[in-house]
C-alpha cells in the first residue's frame, strides 16, 4: 500500500473502456462512485459490469451507487445559455417553457408553498443571485441581484426554503432498485436533511433487496448542518460535498465545517469524504493549481479517510492522470504526517472494542508492527482502528461481501474477503497467506492481531496479542 487515504474515481463518459478503468485501478483507485445524476442505466450497467469483471480478476475495490436526490435545475434555455444582468425581472415558472432572458422553467412545486418574498434564489453554483419579489401559483416572481451566465439544466438553490423536501425522490426509488438489481449495496444520499431522510433510504433499500448495505449521507444543505450530528449517528459514513455546501451556507464557513465534521466523523469511528472540486483545473490544464494542491493536502492533514473525484475523472481528456496527481498529494502528506505524533480522535475509550482498538495501535507503534490485523465480521473494529490513524496497514479479513467493499473506503484498512471460518488460528493461516502473496509483510515481521471470544460473533472484540508472522 503506497498510500492509506482512498481514492475515489466518478465514472463517466470518460472512462470509455474497461481498460481505461483498470488503469485507473492501477493508479490506486479504491472506490468508483456510479452518479446517477447523469446516464442512463444501460450506460451505468455497462461499467458496473466492467468494474465487477475487473473485482472477479482480483483487483480490490468498492462500488456505490451516488443517487440524485431533490436537485432542482433550470429547463432548457434558447441557445443554450443566456446572461442576467442586475436588476432585470426574471420568472422561475412551473411551465414547461423554454427559457429565455425573462424567464425559465423550474420544476419548484414543491418549493413554492414556502417561498416569501425576500428570499434569495441562486442559480449555477450561487454565480448568480436572484430576490423573490412575488410568489405566484406556478411562479415566482424575481429580481436579479447579481447577474452572470446561466445554462440549460443548472441547479437551483433556495437554502431558507428546503426544509422538509424529502431526500429520496420517486426515481431515487427507482435507481436503487436498478443499483441493487446490479450487484450494489453501498449508496450516497443526497441532499440528506435530517436522520429522517437516512431511515427513509434503510427503508427503501431493504425493502428492495432485504439484506445488508451501507448509507453514505451528502452534507450538502443547510438542514445537514443543523442536524449533523443526528445524521452522523444515523449514517455509516459521512461525504462532506462542498460544492453545494458553499450554496446552501456561507462560503467562508466551508473549510471550518469541513475540519468539524471530520473530527466529529471520526469521533464516532465512521469514514468521512471529501469531495467536490479538489482538481478541476486540471480539466484545463497540465498540472494542478497551488490552491488544489494545498486543498488536497489540508483534506488528508484534516483526517479525511477518502478523497472524490468528480468531473476530474468523469469527463477529463485524462482521468488516469488526473488519480496520479491526486495520488502524488497524498503520498508526500502522508510521509509528513508519518514523522508526527499519532493523530488520535476525541474522548475516551467507552467501551471494551474501543480499548482493545486504542491499544492495538498503541502496541503496533510502540513495536514498530509492519501489520495491524483485525477480522471482522461487521467491520466495526476496523474502523475504530482505522480512525485513530496508525502507521501499520490495518489487514481486515472479513466473510461479508458488502462489509469487504465498504472497507476500501476507510484509512489504512486493506480488507480481504474470506470464507466463513470457525477456527481463529485456521483464519490467521490464510491471511498470512494473502499477506505474504501481497507482499504486506515478510515472515519474521510484527503483526499486531485483534479478535473476539468467542470467535465469529459480531461485536465481540475483546482481546489483542502480539506475533511474529
Amino acid at each position: 500500500m503506497d498510500k492509506s487515504t482512498k481514492i475515489i474515481a466518478t465514472v463517466g463518459p470518460a472512462v470509455s473502456t474497461q481498460k481505461i478503468m483498470e488503469d485507473l485501478l492501477k493508479a490506486e483507485v479504491n472506490v468508483f462512485r456510479f452518479n446517477f445524476s447523469h446516464g442512463t442505466h444501460e450506460e451505468h450497467l455497462k461499467k458496473i459490469r466492467w468494474a465487477q469483471g475487473l473485482m472477479e480478476r482480483g483487483y480490490r475495490v468498492a462500488l456505490f451507487a451516488d443517487l440524485g436526490g431533490p436537485k432542482f435545475r433550470l429547463g432548457e434555455i434558447e441557445g443554450g445559455n443566456i446572461v442576467l444582468k442586475r436588476g432585470q425581472e426574471f420568472v422561475l415558472t412551473t411551465r414547461k417553457i423554454k427559457g429565455n432572458s425573462k424567464g425559465a422553467y423550474a420544476p419548484l412545486e414543491a418549493v413554492i408553498p414556502y417561498v416569501k418574498k425576500g428570499d434569495i434564489v441562486l442559480l449555477a453554483d450561487g454565480t448568480v443571485q436572484l430576490e423573490v419579489q412575488e410568489v405566484k401559483e406556478d411562479a415566482i416572481i424575481t429580481v436579479v441581484r447579481m447577474g452572470g451566465e446561466i445554462s440549460s439544466h443548472k441547479g437551483i438553490n433556495i437554502p431558507s426554503r428546503m426544509s422538509g423536501i424529502s431526500a429520496i425522490t420517486e426515481k431515487d426509488v427507482e435507481d436503487i432498485k436498478f443499483a441493487i438489481k446490479a450487484g450494489i449495496s453501498i449508496f450516497a444520499l443526497s441532499f440528506v436533511g435530517s436522520e429522517h431522510d437516512v431511515m427513509r433510504a434503510r427503508e427503501v433499500v431493504k425493502g428492495a433487496c432485504g439484506g445488508k448495505s451501507m448509507i453514505i449521507s451528502k452534507i450538502e444543505r443547510h438542514d445537514a448542518v443543523v442536524n449533523f450530528d443526528n445524521i452522523l449517528e444515523s449514517s455509516d459514513a459521512i461525504m462532506i460535498a462542498r460544492g453545494d455546501l458553499a450554496v446552501e451556507t456561507p462560503y467562508s464557513r466551508v473549510p471550518i465545517l469541513q475540519k468539524e465534521f471530520i473530527t466529529k466523523a471520526r469521533e464516532k469511528c465512521k469514514p468521512v469524504i471529501t469531495a467536490t472540486q479538489m482538481l478541476r483545473s486540471i480539466l484545463f490544464n497540465p498540472l494542478p493549481s497551488r490552491a488544489e494542491i494545498s486543498d488536497i493536502a489540508n483534506a488528508v492533514i484534516d483526517g479525511s479517510d477518502a478523497l472524490m473525484l468528480s468531473e476530474e475523472t468523469a469527463v477529463a481528456r485524462d482521468p488516469v492522470h488526473s488519480v496520479r496527481v491526486m495520488k502524488k498529494v497524498i503520498v508526500e502528506t502522508e510521509r509528513f504526517l508519518s514523522k508526527k505524533t499519532l493523530i488520535q480522535p476525541g474522548g475516551r475509550a467507552k467501551d471494551i472494542g474501543e480499548q482493545i482498538a486504542s491499544s492495538a495501535v498503541e502496541i503496533a507503534c510502540s513495536l514498530g508492527a509492519k501489520l495491524i490485523i483485525t477480522p471482522t465480521a461487521s467491520g466495526t473494529t476496523a474502523m475504530r482502528i482505522s480512525s485513530r490513524r496508525p502507521t501499520a496497514p490495518i489487514v481486515a479479513p472479513t466473510p461479508c461481501e458488502v462489509v469487504y467493499e465498504f472497507l476500501n473506503l476507510c484509512y489504512g484498512v486493506y480488507p480481504i474477503k474470506v470464507d466463513v471460518m470457525d477456527n481463529f488460528d485456521d483464519l490467521i493461516n490464510v491471511v498470512k497467506a494473502t499477506i505474504f502473496e501481497k507482499k504486506l509483510a515478510k515472515e519474521g515481521d510484527l503483526a499486531v492481531i485483534t479478535a473476539g471470544y468467542p470467535f465469529g460473533k459480531p461485536y465481540t472484540t475483546n482481546m489483542v496479542k502480539v506475533e511474529r508472522l
